[in-house]
């Protein structure tokens, strides 16, 4: 007995198992329990291993079903998935040919391509799992996954009215299937439907009430649509009802962060993580969301970073050729890749430099998914070669970029929404850079460089990038003012008698830490007022929430000022209001500080100790402000307090800020256009150099 115990123990895929079981429990767990006492059981190693292969570990997965398929060579189901299990791991080759096996032995089953096309579309070669769906339905027309399946993958690919095809066809064939209601609310939502959508989700919790998907999804329509204490209350119950569900948890952080929760937000994004390492998503919320806190230095957040790419973007252009001419002195053809080319703040500061560019020196290429607007068609005219992405997998659009022969491509998203940093992974251009979209280092190690200045990355501090930098005297970005912003007008407090700080925000920037300091600024100036504004507080609870913390503050709720969500032109406009801006911190504002100096109002910001808290210190510091920039918390409140007091002085700041702003770099366009263009042919006379001999 001692001896065959021993010999259990030292299977290679015992203790993994036992492992994946405590994690995953039920059917999991019983399976191990079975394979304790007989480890050559065929079917207790499959089904384990298929359970391993649907939750994306992979290794212990490979391990079960390659034993498997040694104690039953003859079952082509088995194949099946240890081809989609070897697809997720990378081995192409061996994939193909357990695939081929599997259709050897079963050539009438669909079985096998299905889990092989559910491999692929995780892995995003969404054309290839695309048509496998497709021969699958072939096979077995009646295979309602496949058909579900073949819609999911037609949305991830931008094609959506495919999708809204598919996913009525289940319901057709099979009326009231909830899961095919979920994914037809998410084609409608893609298509602008939300309405439509919305209804699809509440009709499918009334055949189940707690389906977790439906939650999850509804609570993500919620929060788009700003409604943001139902979309609490639903996600509360996605994770309630999925325990085990990742995105329910990420929805949950996600709606407690924008409702400023930062604290409660973060145990249920690392939630998300824990039950999905494999999940890119909830990843990159992590990641995201860590610029919010205080605690992580640059250095910890570049290592999170490189995790990140080391898994979802690892490098795969080794010893790639590039058919661009090594002429370092020729017209360059720059990409941009963008989810944001619409009204958002990258587009703020896009514009007006597509407008300025020398023709003779680039030509612009823009790669664009997601929405469009008025902002989009001023972008439009000056691109000459503008292509929508949306229905690009990682492999086409990364063939589209080689094909269109860019020299230089541009990251412009970082790890927000719609970015495809994997496709940055293959390098389709010789060079390649990130800029503007996100406030610290990709990750990514085929990304050459990093857009930055000597205030975000000082030139005596190691730079915590994986890109090497870009560093442009001035600042790494120039602002203009949009045609429709209004005039500067008197100081506001010369109406009201008192002085109204404001932040203008999202409140998910707004920590502890930062509302105690504002806090400590109204004690100190007990006539003053503080003006927030953000969409959470079109809703109540969001109000409550924020009155009853300064109420807990000691200070006298009706001082508290909280602005809903407005238009562009209108939030420009409420600065009116505002006699001096308070910046967040860590995670400072950046078109925020830009909108509010414009509008005449003084910003006091806090510098701290990496890229995304010295936007402030770089934005008034090229505004020619830069004695409104603080060291320490204390300097903050100091400074804050006492321009508060001098009404002189703030008043004259107010009428010449426009002035002092014209003279400024930050309000020099067309030299950062210069700046830029001179950037461009930089690296690409480094990389021409490279290609000499």
């Amino acid at each position: 007995m001692g001896e065959r115990q021993r010999r259990v123990r030292t299977l290679p895929w015992m203790e993994e198992a036992r492992g994946f079981a405590a994690k995953r429990g039920g059917q999991a767990a019983e399976l191990v329990k079975s394979l304790s006492k007989r480890p050559g059981d065929f079917v207790a190693l499959h089904n384990l291993g298929v359970l391993a292969f649907e939750a994306r570990s992979v290794p212990l997965s490979l391990q079960l079903l390659k034993r498997a398929a040694q104690l039953t060579p003859a079952n082509a189901m088995c194949h099946g998935t240890l081809a989609a299990a070897l697809e997720l791991s990378g081995d192409r080759e061996g994939a193909q040919r357990e695939l081929n096996t599997a259709l050897r032995l079963a050539p009438g089953c669909a079985e096998p391509l299905y889990n092989f096309a559910v491999a692929l579309r995780h892995k995003r070669h969404l054309r290839e799992a695309a048509s496998c769906f497709e021969r699958a339905l072939k096979m077995d027309s009646g295979h309602l996954g496949a058909l579900n399946n073949l819609g999911l993958t037609c949305l991830d690919a931008g094609n959506v009215e495919r999708a809204v095809s598919c996913f009525e066809e289940v319901l057709r064939r099979r009326p009231g299937t909830v899961m095919a209601m979920v994914n037809l609310s998410s084609a409608l939502n893609k298509q602008g439907k939300a309405k439509e959508s919305e209804q699809l989700l509440r009709k499918a919790l009334e055949i189940e009430p707690e389906n977790p998907d439906a939650l999850n999804n509804l609570a993500n329509l919620l929060i788009v649509d700003n409604r943001l204490v139902e979309a609490l209350e639903v996600a509360r119950r996605a994770v309630a009802a999925g325990p085990r569900h990742a995105e329910s948890h990420i929805a949950l952080g996600t709606a407690l962060s924008r409702l400023g929760r930062l604290e409660e937000a973060l145990p249920f994004l690392k939630r998300a993580l824990d039950l999905d390492p494999q999940s890119t998503e909830c990843h990159q919320a992590m990641l995201f969301n860590r610029h919010y806190w205080d605690g992580m230095d640059a250095y910890a957040l570049a290592a999170e970073h490189r995790r990140w790419a080391e898994c979802f973007a690892p490098p795969l252009y080794k010893g790639r050729r590039y058919r661009n001419v090594p002429d370092p002195e020729r017209r360059l053809r720059i990409g941009f890749v963008s989810a944001d080319f619409r009204t958002h703040p990258v587009s703020f500061f896009l514009a007006p430099i597509f407008e300025l560019h020398d023709r003779d020196q680039v030509e612009l290429v823009c790669y664009a998914s997601g929405k469009e607007d008025g902002m989009t068609s001023r972008l439009k005219c000056n691109v000459p070669l503008w292509r929508r992405i949306d229905e690009l997998d990682d492999p086409a659009l990364d063939k589209q970029i080689e094909d269109d022969g860019i020299d230089i491509l541009v990251d412009l998203a970082g790890h927000t929404a719609g970015g495809r940093l994997a496709v940055f992974a293959r390098k389709p251009a010789p060079v390649e850079m990130t800029w503007l979209g996100y406030f610290n280092t990709t990750g990514v190690e085929a990304i050459d460089y990093i857009l930055v200045d000597p205030i975000v990355a000082p030139p005596h501090e190691k730079p915590p990038f994986v890109e090497k930098l870009l560093c442009f005297e001035g600042c790494y970005l120039a602002y203009q003012p949009p045609a429709y912003a209004p005039a500067v007008n008197a100081s506001p407090f010369l109406t009201n008698g008192y002085v109204t700080y404001g932040c203008f925000n999202a409140i998910s920037k707004l920590a502890k830490p930062v509302l105690e300091t504002w806090g400590e600024i109204l004690r100190q100036n007990p006539t003053a007022r503080l003006a927030l504004k953000d969409r959470a507080f079109d809703h109540v609870y969001a109000r409550e929430k924020y009155t009853d913390y300064f109420g807990g503050l000691g200070i006298d709720t009706a001082r508290l000022i909280l602005l809903g969500q407005t238009t562009p032109g209108d939030t420009l406009a409420a600065w009116q209001q505002i006699d001096i801006a308070l910046d967040p911190f860590p995670y400072n504002g950046g078109t925020t500080t830009c909108e509010a100096l414009a509008m005449g109002v003084p910003v006091v910001t806090l510098h701290g100790n990496k890229f995304v808290s010295r936007v402030g210190t770089t934005i008034l510091a090229n505004a020619g402000l830069p004695e409104l920039i603080s060291n320490t918390r204390e300097e903050y409140i100091f400074k804050a307090v006492e321009l508060g007091r001098s009404l002189d002085g703030l008043a004259e700041l107010r009428k010449t800020m426009r002035d002092i702003l014209g003279r400024s770099t930050l309000w020099d366009v067309a030299g950062f256009t210069r700046k830029m263009e001179h950037g461009y042919r930089e690296i690409w006379r480094r990389w021409c150099q490279t290609q000499r001999g």
